[in-house]
Order: C-alpha cells, then sequence, then structure tokens
C-alpha cells in the first residue's frame, strides 16, 4: 500500500481529508488519510483558524492508513475536524 500524506503547520484544517459529511442519520463522519498503523489524536475547533483545538479521540490506522471518525451527537453550529501526530 502505498500513501501519500501532506502536512500542514497553519493550524487549520487536515490537509490529509478524504471525506467528510453527514449520513442518513444525521451523523457526521469523516475519512482521513494517515500513515500505515501509526496513532493519531483528532482535534476539534469551532471555528477553522484560530479559537482552540481540543482533543476528540486517538485512533490508530490500519495497513491502509484510513482513519474513519463519526460523531453521533454532531454540536449545533460548526465543528472541524484535524489530525495530530503523534498523538498525545
Amino acid at each position: 500500500v502505498t500513501v501519500a500524506v501532506g502536512t500542514s503547520s497553519s493550524g487549520g484544517e487536515s490537509p490529509n481529508v478524504l471525506v467528510s459529511g453527514t449520513d442518513g442519520s444525521g451523523d457526521f463522519y469523516a475519512l482521513f488519510a494517515g500513515l500505515p498503523n501509526t496513532a493519531y489524536t483528532v482535534q476539534t475547533n469551532s471555528v477553522m483558524s484560530g479559537g482552540t483545538w481540543v482533543k476528540y479521540a486517538n485512533y490508530t490506522t490500519l495497513g491502509d492508513g484510513l482513519i474513519n471518525v463519526t460523531n453521533v451527537t454532531p454540536a449545533a453550529g460548526a465543528l472541524f475536524f484535524r489530525t495530530v501526530y503523534p498523538s498525545y
């Protein structure tokens, strides 16, 4: 498996988001690309740039390098997600 990952120190949205949206039941989902078998911290923020990013959860990619994040209780208003490496 070959995975190409971009990095950014801009403090904004992750450049490794493959797809995101809501499913038929209204749950939010995002699919991130990363390095296979690697731990990442997923953070959230109510604004894309600025504000305070807080830890949502830790995820470890499988051999395909993908992280599937779901949020079954989306917050009112916008909520942005990003990955951070190394995880903490």
